[in-house]
């Protein structure tokens, strides 16, 4: 690994983590305010993730759905 990757995943690590244990010295208001607003981006992207896994799911269910109904039409045909 070079020495710029580390730099990285230093700078990620703080960034990520750390950047919240910053917040211990403000006043209760602004970290209530901030926290608040982390959990509700962190919940929004959870449920954006859980909603794409799910519509790519109904969408590859109604695909072989459709290809069953090919496949019968074609069988009937034949």
């Amino acid at each position: 690994m070079t020495r710029m990757h580390r730099l990285w995943r230093v700078a990620a690590v703080f960034l990520g983590g750390g950047g919240l244990f910053v917040l211990d010295s403000c006043d209760p208001e602004v970290r209530s305010t901030v926290l608040s607003g982390v959990q509700s981006a962190a919940n929004g992207l959870a449920n954006t993730f859980i909603n794409a896994l799910f519509l790519k799911l109904a969408e590859d269910d109604a695909t072989q759905a459709s290809i069953r109904v090919i496949e019968d039409v074609v069988r009937m045909l034949t």
